[in-house]
């Protein structure tokens, strides 16, 4: 997960930016969350085939039982936090 945004209006969204292969399928996102964190994971899957294995880069919104707050935002695949911000799409 490279950044997360809140959205305006949407006080339980949250705006996930993240990274994956050309040739994967991106099933939609998920979160856990605790009373101090919110751990986010996006479930993508691979092609199995051949790919040419480029980076490319989304955003996704994954829905909260509660607005974010205070709390941490922490990777499902790493551990780390996920610092706030979003790429602007580009023009």
């Amino acid at each position: 997960m490279s950044g997360f945004d809140l959205i305006a209006g949407k006080p339980h969204d949250l705006l996930l930016e993240y990274g994956y292969g050309s040739c994967d399928r991106v099933h939609g996102a998920r979160a856990y969350e605790t009373g101090n964190l919110v751990v986010v994971d996006v479930d993508e899957e691979g092609s199995g085939g051949i790919c040419d294995m480029a980076l490319r880069m989304g955003t996704i919104t994954v829905t909260l039982a509660r607005p974010l707050g205070d709390r941490l935002v922490l990777d499902s695949g790493t551990g780390l936090p996920v610092v706030r911000g979003v790429t602007p799409p580009r023009k």
